[in-house]
């Protein structure tokens, strides 16, 4: 299994104080420093905003095709899942034609993750069915909107459905056919990358796949497109927006409303979030992990007892820069 310190960071370059991934940034999860932007991973949601803006093309993502050739040299048994999106990425209608492209560049095997989605949705039915009380029932099929959960709004999380990913269930079924086979996910972006953290996680490895195309491109290797197979997946329909309620269809006793896009889901988010009484305090930090500045006592700083733990944590190494006002009284404090 492939082991990684960041999932994405920018390269060092000399940033011209344009600030557009800054602003861009819709959790402010980018700090600029002696000209260099920097992501602070423990905030990000990997929504790649950033790159998109960065007129220096700076983005410095996690690349893990050498470690998977190195597998198959290593004549490793290794398999590829592929997320629905395929299909409008390479313009075919089923995986016979891919699977056959990708066996030229090594793989045991290919598999469309719409298998692992049509296991994830009977999971839900049945959380559903399980469900006697009613209450506020977050899900989404999309890891960025996860992670803005698990990292902006963690007074929600006992309200995401406790269910594994379409990614997972897939890695799941793959391993109970292939038991020695290492797994490499194929996502229409980096944010699946996020899951190779969690505990349970039985993928190996993840690529984009724009680094699928590029592979294919440098070894030569196109597409044919072949007879569609004999399995319809309607549970490709997870690829596209709305595409998760619409497949779970009617379910009683639960009403559901579907969002799209990161400003919608953030509004609802929020909307929810205001149903809840919290302790001003804890609020105050959470916010202050968005925060540019923060004015603050003494204490939160300099007193090793009360001193702000996320922000000096020997997990966390950020660079801050602290103005002192009145620092004479430092000294009888």
């Amino acid at each position: 299994m492939q082991r990684f310190q960041s999932i994405l960071q920018f390269k060092k370059v000399s940033c011209k104080n344009c600030y557009k991934c800054v602003r861009n940034c819709p959790v402010k999860a980018i700090r600029v420093h002696d000209h260099q932007a920097r992501i602070i991973e423990s905030q990000c949601i990997y929504c790649e905003k950033c790159i998109l803006v960065c007129p220096q093309d700076a983005k410095e993502e996690q690349n893990m095709i050498p470690a998977i050739c190195n597998a198959m040299e290593n004549k490793t048994q290794v398999i590829a899942s592929l997320h629905p999106a395929y299909l409008a990425r390479f313009g075919v209608t089923g995986i016979n034609g891919i699977r056959e492209a990708m066996k030229k560049l090594g793989f045991a095997d290919a598999a469309d993750a719409a298998e692992g989605a049509s296991l994830m949705i009977s999971q839900y039915r049945a959380l559903f069915a399980e469900q006697k009380e009613p209450g506020i029932m977050i899900s989404s099929a999309c890891p960025v909107i996860v992670q803005l959960v698990k990292k902006h709004y963690p007074h929600l999380l006992g309200n995401l459905v406790q269910s594994a990913s379409m990614m997972q269930f897939h890695a799941s079924y793959l391993k109970k056919k292939y038991p020695k086979a290492e797994i490499v996910y194929v996502s229409p972006c980096i944010s699946a990358m996020s899951e190779l953290r969690d505990s349970g996680n039985e993928v190996d490895y993840v690529i984009t796949l724009e680094e699928l195309v590029q592979w294919m491109q440098k070894e030569g290797i196109s597409i044919t497109e072949k007879e569609p197979e004999q399995i319809a997946y309607r549970s490709r329909e997870i690829a596209i927006a709305d595409g998760l309620t619409d497949l779970l269809g009617a379910v009683k006793g639960i009403r559901r409303l579907s969002v799209s896009g990161m400003e919608q889901c953030r509004e609802v988010l929020e909307e929810q979030a205001k149903k809840y009484m919290v302790c001003p305090f804890e609020m105050s930090l959470d916010v202050s992990n968005w925060a540019d500045a923060v004015i603050c006592d003494y204490n939160y700083v300099f007193d090793p007892q009360a001193h702000i733990k996320r922000f000096f944590s020997e997990s966390g190494k950020e660079e801050y820069l602290f103005l002192i006002d009145e620092a004479h009284n430092l000294v009888e404090r």
